[in-house]
């Protein structure tokens, strides 16, 4: 496992920023021994995964301030709710306003999917789609549970268990960073059909090295965030379409020498009102070693340095700042984006192939988001200078107004 390296709050003092601000610098023995699962009713199944490997770091001080700041290694504890000055209602507004999520984007030759397993608090939701890049065909699941209780997310970047489990429904992500993998286990209907997904995803911290953050997101209400992102992780594995009765309709095969993941676990407190636009790929270069390649870039960000703009080349971090980007007027689903950065790291054309599109109202919570699937194309430039150019690579854009 790497060693922790952090960049924190400046108010704390100096020589407790590695520690989480605890003056004497040992780590409690509760958090050292085993996974943290806020929140996890009894009638979640337990996880397989074994407890994780010591040494690790949180995103709470001891005494319940964010640590904001850049982080390495594998992020022991990621429950924001154990930050205090939260308001007058206490833990019952913290567990309410609180988000957390996953999302496994799947960018391949052959598809793209998105898996997802979200607890909003007071709602958890779902989703998984599979976007056939032969024939156009788009295919989806989404579901909803009250108070969350058809989800499970464990509050560890890359260990334990994130679930959406109702009746026959099932999406499961087993992370154990002990053999740096992630294992992706579903079964959803999808229509009349019913999605099998299976997959290994090899997550090493070491070998790509993940994008880890606590954030402002708003000055005024005191918002803020973690979020561990990684692109370009290596999978394999089996997305079959079956018909009612078995019968296999389509099946996909993913196999790392052409097929890439990113991943996103996201927690905190975001804004109640909230806009963005997101930029997520994975896959090779077109040089002649077909490096490795993966990108992760929002817009607005709050912050120069702690924020979730970055690419990867052959598992190497970059980051990178202000993102731009000029989207195509509503309605105009098959033309073109331009993404570039104000540092003039990445200069990107993204081409849409498909779109998903939805749009709800329920006035205390709200969502419109647009989200075309296609293929980037543009420079990646480092900050030696160094360029790789990429054709053709999968991935998504996203435009999306949420009230949450």
């Amino acid at each position: 496992m790497s060693t922790v390296r952090e960049r924190r709050d400046d108010s704390i003092p100096r020589g407790q920023e590695s520690n989480g601000g605890r003056p004497d610098g040992r780590r409690d023995a509760a958090i050292a021994q085993g996974v943290v699962t806020p929140g996890d009713p009894a009638n979640r199944r337990a996880s397989s995964v074994a407890p994780p490997a010591d040494g690790a770091s949180r995103i709470v001080s001891w005494d319940g301030r964010p640590l904001y700041g850049v982080s390495d290694g594998s992020i022991r504890e990621a429950d924001p709710s154990a930050a205090a000055g939260r308001g007058p209602l206490g833990a019952l507004r913290r567990r309410l306003r609180e988000k957390a999520w996953v999302y496994l984007g799947i960018y391949g030759r052959d598809l793209v999917s998105g898996l997802a397993v979200v607890d909003a608090g007071y709602l958890g939701t779902s989703f998984a789609y599979l976007f056939d890049r032969a024939d156009r065909t788009l295919r989806g699941f989404e579901g909803q549970s009250p108070l969350a209780m058809a989800v499970r997310v464990d509050r560890h970047t890359a260990h334990g268990l994130v679930s959406w489990e109702r009746g026959a429904e099932r999406l499961v992500i087993e992370s154990d960073d002990r053999v740096g993998q992630r294992r992706v286990h579903g079964r959803l209907p999808v229509g009349r059909e019913e999605l099998a997904i299976d997959l290994v995803i090899d997550d090493d911290l070491e070998a790509v090295v993940p994008l880890q953050v606590v954030r402002p997101r708003d000055k005024a209400t005191q918002a803020w965030s973690f979020t561990h992102k990684a692109a370009g992780l290596p999978v394999r594995g089996t997305i079959v379409v079956r018909a009612a009765g078995g019968r296999r309709v389509r099946e996909l095969t993913l196999d790392p020498s052409r097929d890439r993941v990113a991943i996103d676990f996201t927690a905190g407190y975001p804004a109640y009102d909230t806009t963005w636009e997101w930029a997520s790929l994975a896959g090779f270069a077109a040089d002649a070693a077909g490096t490795p390649v993966g990108l992760n870039l929002v817009t607005p960000i709050h912050h120069p340095v702690w924020n979730e703009n970055a690419f990867w080349i052959d598992g190497r971090r970059v980051p990178v700042g202000v993102t731009r980007f000029d989207r195509p007027a509503e309605g105009a689903s098959d033309q073109t984006w331009r993404i570039v950065t104000e540092d003039g790291r990445v200069d990107l054309v993204f081409r849409p192939e498909g779109e998903r599109a939805e749009t709800i109202d329920l006035k205390i919570v709200a969502s419109r988001f647009r989200q075309p699937i296609g293929a980037f194309s543009g420079t990646l430039r480092d900050e030696s200078g160094a360029s790789w150019s990429i054709e053709g690579v999968p991935g998504v854009c996203e435009h999306h107004v949420a009230r949450w």
